[in-house]
């Protein structure tokens, strides 16, 4: 707590300050949650209710370790953020109403959608046996799954922390953007397959609208685009940029005050570049870092033959040229995802019986790999105009393969929906029986044991793997309703 009486809390810079540890009135951890901004943590439902009592009258104690300085504060089920798991173990999603003082000023998480999570990098912070303080784990997000493929599948990092009890109800952070785009549900008891199943927030707010209030802005769309921007030098500014600014006279600070200072991030007129205090530092120190983060930068200049003109079209050329890289990076990344996404189509089709009816893939990356040497080559040499026109052409092909690629995507995911389905229960109800201590039963082993081998099998025969599975999951349900 400061000398005020308040809140210490973490500094506006430090990551996951929204991390929560979920305890009973015992003091016996049970789970993690994510610290929402007000006073309130998202957690599991399944973490509730392994505490004594009804999960919705319980009180229970949530210790906010993201905040150094401030204590565990008693806390319960908010009304109408009680979603257990149900019948097809989707849901189970709860939202805790913390009891504490200045709790308007406690920070939280911005729960942000992810439209395409597969093959990003993720971690979770959670609290296994014998990691109290907590523990961080890395995976990989894979196709959805899970319930009706609510969930996605969380593949462990290799030679990473196992996803385990204790994990349940984390945030799970995305590495690229640092937005906590799902909560972790569920993980497999079987060490071996190193895998775990998250909540995406818009399934979470299905569930518990109450948590849109929570949900940011969604995180942008990854997709491929220039990242250098281009240099268009012109006799006469008409019309183009948002913005004009007259350089004659002024320093290389001058200038970069008035462009930091400007609305318009996307396209700059510069005029009077020849009259500058430094044309080359002008150049340097705000056309070229302008041109570095994509903008268009219009430069007129009023003799073609001047010391800074023949500066500004070797800046113009260098731009160019490193426009034609970030090209072959793009390149680079279709031949990658094309490759990734052929293999997966053969291996769906071995895998899965009846094999899935699922078209060939054209050749996308090849073309553009094939032209990349031909505009390293006459970069230099090509008229700057018509070499950007013909940049332009090749960039929007190449926008257009990684769109058909997200759709191949998309055909493999739901060709997997199924099995990834049958999965995803038996996962889930392997994680109830986990709860009602019943890990030591011998016919669910047995059950169980049958069902993962129906679905490791290859190929997969459907019909025969959602049999042992829905053997599994309704002997599960007799037996924990027998034990109430």
């Amino acid at each position: 707590m400061s000398a005020e009486g308040g809140f210490l809390l973490g500094r506006p810079d430090d990551p996951d300050t929204w991390r929560a540890r979920v305890h009973d009135r015992e003091g016996r951890i049970l789970g993690a949650g994510v610290l929402l901004a007000g006073g309130a943590v998202l957690t599991c439902a399944h973490v509730i209710a392994a505490a004594v009592g009804d999960p919705l009258e319980t009180e229970l104690s949530v210790h906010p370790i993201g905040l150094p300085g401030v204590p565990s504060m008693p806390a319960r089920v908010l009304p109408g953020c009680w979603a257990p798991p149900d019948k097809d173990d989707g849901a189970d999603v709860a939202v805790l109403g913390l009891d504490g003082h200045n709790l308007a000023g406690l920070p939280g998480a911005s729960l942000r959608e992810l439209a395409r999570p597969r093959r990003r990098k993720v971690r979770m912070y959670g609290f296994p046996d014998s990691h109290d303080n907590g523990i961080e784990a890395t995976a990989v997000v894979s196709a959805r799954s899970g319930p009706d493929g609510q969930w996605f599948q969380l593949n462990v990092v290799e030679n990473g922390s196992l996803l385990r009890k204790g994990f349940s109800g984390a945030g799970v952070v995305d590495e690229r953007t640092g937005a906590v785009i799902g909560m972790l549900v569920a993980a497999y008891r079987a060490p071996q397959d190193q895998v775990a199943w998250m909540i995406p927030v818009n399934t979470l707010a299905e569930h518990v609208p109450a948590l849109g209030k929570w949900v940011g802005a969604p995180v942008p769309a990854r997709r491929w685009e220039p990242s250098i921007g281009v240099i268009v030098i012109v006799q006469a500014l008409a019309g183009g940029p948002g913005l004009v600014v007259d350089a004659a006279g002024k320093s290389v600070d001058e200038v970069s005050r008035v462009v930091q200072e400007s609305e318009h991030a996307g396209s700059f007129g510069l005029a009077g570049l020849e009259s500058a205090s430094d044309p080359r530092e002008v150049l340097d120190g705000v056309v070229e870092p302008l041109v570095r983060s994509g903008a268009r930068v219009v430069l007129q200049l009023d003799d073609e033959d001047s010391p800074a003109a023949r500066l500004a079209r070797r800046r113009q050329r260098e731009a160019l040229r490193a426009r034609v890289g970030a090209l072959g990076h793009g390149v680079a990344e279709l031949a990658e995802r094309e490759a990734i996404a052929r293999d997966n189509r053969t291996r769906i089709a071995a895998r899965l019986s009846p094999a899935p009816e699922l078209p060939g893939i054209p050749a996308l990356a090849a073309p553009l790999q094939f032209s990349l040497p031909a505009l390293e080559s006459i970069v230099d040499d090509h008229d700057s105009v018509r070499m950007h026109r013909r940049l332009r052409h090749y960039e929007k092909k190449l926008e257009r393969a990684l769109d058909t690629v997200d759709n191949l995507d998309d055909e493999n995911d739901e060709a997997m929906l199924e099995h990834e389905r049958l999965h995803g229960l038996l996962v889930a109800y392997d994680a109830r029986s986990v709860q009602h201590g019943l890990m030591e039963d011998e016919e669910l082993g047995a059950l169980f044991r049958a069902a993962h081998a129906a679905l490791e099998a290859e190929p997969c025969v459907l019909s025969v793997a959602a049999g042992h599975v829905r053997a599994y999951v309704e002997a599960v349900r007799e037996k924990v309703a027998g034990a109430r």
